[in-house]
């Protein structure tokens, strides 16, 4: 779901930081922690320093890492919650041309209802229905084999 959602994205989504250009353009010291949900990396989070010698502290890097997974739990959340919205408006749209197809006194205007309501939702300048009938076989032209 996740490779779904990144790849309706147009582009990569970068956010940066940054009280201070860092003197040479980057060159500073880096930590760097993927972003990863249920084993699949959807990212990364990267700190640079201006100090190209400095050391990151296993306490720094501990929290790099656990704000890194919090991230990804937070940006799935968020996902979810669109995905939940989304879902509850196909279905609020579904019960309005539903209630459209039950006020109507007839076959061909709960056919028709249904039909424009759906055209105009989709915005599809056309929209057709088409109805067969399907005789049934008789018995007595297709009798059964014995076996």
């Amino acid at each position: 779901e996740w490779t779904q959602f990144l790849e309706e994205r147009p582009e990569d989504l970068r956010i940066e930081y940054q009280p201070g250009a860092l003197p040479g353009g980057g060159n500073g010291a880096t930590i760097e922690m993927p972003i990863a949900l249920r084993g699949q990396a959807i990212g990364s989070l990267k700190l640079e320093d201006t100090d190209p010698k400095r050391e990151w502290s296993e306490d720094e890097s501990a929290l790099v890492e656990a704000v890194s997974e919090q991230l990804a739990l937070t940006m799935e959340n968020l996902r979810l919650f669109e995905d939940t919205q989304q879902q509850a408006t196909r279905e609020q749209l579904t019960r309005q041309i539903t209630d459209k197809m039950r006020a109507a006194p007839d076959i061909d205007s709960i056919i028709e209802s249904g039909l424009s309501a759906l055209a105009g939702a989709l915005n599809a300048p056309r929209a057709y229905v088409k109805l067969t009938s399907r005789e049934k076989p008789n018995d007595e032209h297709n009798p059964k084999q014995a076996s």
